[in-house]
Order: C-alpha cells, then sequence, then structure tokens
C-alpha cells in the first residue's frame, strides 16, 4: 500500500482530547474573546458532537445511524473516547456486539500493568503539569496507537501470500450459489450487524445495507485493525466476522452485482467488479473469529443450502457420475483395444469355427 494512504490510516488517531481542546480554543476566538464562550463548555461539547456524528455517518459503511439516540447519552462519554476512529467504531458496531466493560477494564489493566514495568526498567522521567484527565486521555492514546501501528503494519506491509486466501475464507455458499437454489438476500436498512439473520422457512438472507465508495477501503480496514488491537475476547470482534462473511459470500463479480440488485450494497465505485475486488482484498486482513449472532446465521445458510435437494442430486451426480469418469473411461479403452485386437486377428485366422457367425 502506497505510504499516503498509510499516512492517511494514521490521522485517525488524533486524540479526540486535543480535538476538544482546540474547538474550544478556536469558537473562543472566533467570538471575540467574550469570557461567556470562554466557559460555556456544555455548548462547545454539544455543537462538536453535532459535527462527529455527522463525521461518522458519512464515513460509516452502515447509514443508520440515529442522530437523536446518540445525543441522549452523555456528551462527556461520547468526547471522552480516545480517538476518532474508536468513536467510529462505537457508532458502527452496536454495543450488544462489543465485549463486556469487564473485558475492556482487564485489557486497560494489563496494558498499564505492561506500561508501570517498562517504566521501572527505564530511566526516571521529569513530572509534567498536565492536569490527571489529560494524562489519562494522552496514556490512552498512546496504548491505543502503538498496538494500532503494530496492526497496520502487519496488515499493509505484509508479503501477500497465494494460500491464504483460500485457507482463511470462512466455508459459506457465494451469493450466486445461494440465489441457485432460491435463497432471497433481503437489504436491512436499520439494526447493523445485529440485522444479519437467516430465515429458513423462506429461504430469505437478511444483511443490512452498505454504502461503498472511495473512501470504504480505508474505512473498512482502519474498523478492523482498530478492532483487531483493542479486543481481546473473541465475541467483541463483531466487525471483523462482518468482513469474513462478506468476503465468503462475494467471489465474483457476480455475486457483487446480485447484491447490489437485491439492494444490500449500494455500489459508488466504478464497477461491481471492485466491489468483488474490495471484499476479498479483506481477506488478508483478518484472523477467523466466532461470533455468536453472525455464526447463527452462517451456520443456518449452510444447512439451507446443503438440505435442498438440488444441491443433495449435484452433490451425488458429481460423487457417484462425474467421480467414477475415469474409472469408465479406462475401462472402455480396455474394451475397445480388446475388440481391435479381435478383429485384428480374425482377419488373419479363420474365426467361424469359434465364432460361427463370423464370417471371412
Amino acid at each position: 500500500m502506497p505510504s499516503s494512504e498509510i499516512s492517511s490510516l494514521l490521522e485517525n488517531q488524533i486524540p479526540l482530547f486535543l480535538i476538544r481542546e482546540l474547538f474550544a480554543f478556536i469558537h473562543f476566538y472566533n467570538n471575540d474573546h467574550d469570557d461567556h464562550h470562554d466557559h460555556d463548555n456544555k455548548n462547545h461539547d454539544e455543537v462538536l458532537a453535532k459535527m462527529l456524528f455527522g463525521f461518522c455517518q458519512d464515513l460509516s459503511p452502515f447509514k443508520f445511524v440515529d442522530i437523536q439516540n446518540l445525543k441522549a447519552e452523555q456528551e462527556s462519554c461520547l468526547l471522552g473516547k480516545s480517538h476518532l476512529l474508536e468513536l467510529l467504531y462505537s457508532v458502527v458496531v452496536p454495543k450488544t456486539l462489543m465485549p463486556s466493560e469487564e473485558i475492556i477494564e482487564q485489557n486497560k489493566a494489563k496494558d498499564d500493568d505492561d506500561k508501570e514495568n517498562d517504566d521501572d526498567d527505564g530511566n526516571n522521567k521529569n513530572d509534567t503539569n498536565i492536569t490527571h484527565g489529560s494524562t489519562s486521555a494522552v496514556n490512552n492514546f498512546i496504548t491505543s496507537a502503538d498496538n494500532l501501528a503494530e496492526e497496520i503494519e502487519s496488515i499493509f506491509l505484509e508479503a501477500p501470500s497465494d494460500d491464504s486466501p483460500l485457507i482463511e475464507e470462512i466455508s459459506i455458499p457465494s451469493v450466486s450459489e445461494l440465489s441457485k437454489i432460491g435463497v432471497k438476500f433481503i437489504p436491512e436498512s436499520t439494526g447493523g450487524l445485529t440485522a444479519i439473520k437467516f430465515d429458513k422457512a423462506c429461504g430469505k438472507f437478511h444483511l443490512p445495507v452498505v454504502h461503498l465508495d472511495d473512501n470504504s477501503a480505508v474505512v473498512l480496514r482502519n474498523l478492523v485493525a482498530y478492532e483487531a488491537s483493542a479486543v481481546v475476547a473473541e465475541e467483541g470482534v463483531a466487525f471483523t466476522r462482518y468482513t469474513e462473511l462478506m468476503n465468503g459470500i462475494i467471489d465474483t463479480e457476480e455475486d457483487a452485482r446480485v447484491l447490489r440488485e437485491a439492494g444490500v450494497v449500494v455500489n459508488r465505485l466504478k464497477s461491481d467488479k471492485e466491489v468483488a475486488a474490495l471484499w476479498n482484498g479483506m481477506t488478508r486482513s483478518v484472523r477467523m473469529t466466532r461470533v455468536r449472532v453472525l455464526d447463527k446465521a452462517i451456520e443456518e445458510v449452510n444447512k439451507y443450502y446443503w438440505g435442498s435437494w438440488r444441491v443433495r442430486v449435484k452433490v451425488a451426480m458429481k460423487k457417484y457420475v462425474f467421480g467414477s469418469w475415469p474409472i469408465l473411461a479406462f475401462l472402455a479403452a480396455n474394451v475397445l483395444l480388446l475388440l481391435s485386437a479381435l478383429e485384428a486377428g480374425c482377419s488373419v485366422y479363420n474365426c467361424s469355427k469359434w465364432f460361427p457367425s463370423v464370417q471371412n
């Protein structure tokens, strides 16, 4: 990947508390140094929160973000995120699919212990006059930035392997294969990842509407990289599992076309081929994971597909008929060779005493 794109990924790691302070500073000077504006932090936070929500809506691949519901949360909680990428992730991934607070605290405690051990081994540093809140935000930012930098390096700078896509891809039929047995793809404009389900009674696969444009590849890899660096528990990597699902069902341009016509994919790229390439390119940037909600849908799809009579007939034909062609061809060749030898012998010798019906 070009260095320009890598730098654009790292730009998402600007500390959110720094943006908050800069916004208040600019707002103060734009209002003629009015002290009332300088102390009106609540108003600053409300305006900044609206701007950040709009930013997340523009970048989010799922356009179901409800600003009114997000505003119901305390600005201090939302603006307390370490950086913009963490805020975007919290908007895209539903809370029900996120890791529990206990797991998050355990991970943070582990990182703090590691940091303290490193500080004991190194040289003593001078004290600073940074406030307690700013110190906590800086520490969180540094920790997440270090983890993300390693993850991005492994994702974008690692030499590609020709075998990895086939090995890592999850086992699920493609969109074209599912369409041939009558599966319908239903777009869900609300709910996001929680809307993924398969209705085996009707043969309908419900998927969230995903909007793809020129920025989507960078955004998707940002979210996957953040999730891989910030979440340890397998139950917390819901977005990574979603990319695995999309990579599994989209193999060709035809698969992308079917999803686009069904309304599941809103394609603002040049062609369906680019959509397929985008999802297939995510293969090397994910690891095999398990998320209950998504795995249930994948399991139901596989059961429905392999239980279809069309697929059963196809498998039987392939196993017992097409799979036997080498043996049948070998037997036929030997029979033809034997008949040819017999005909050649009868043309030289009189075979009527053995075969009365054969005449010279």
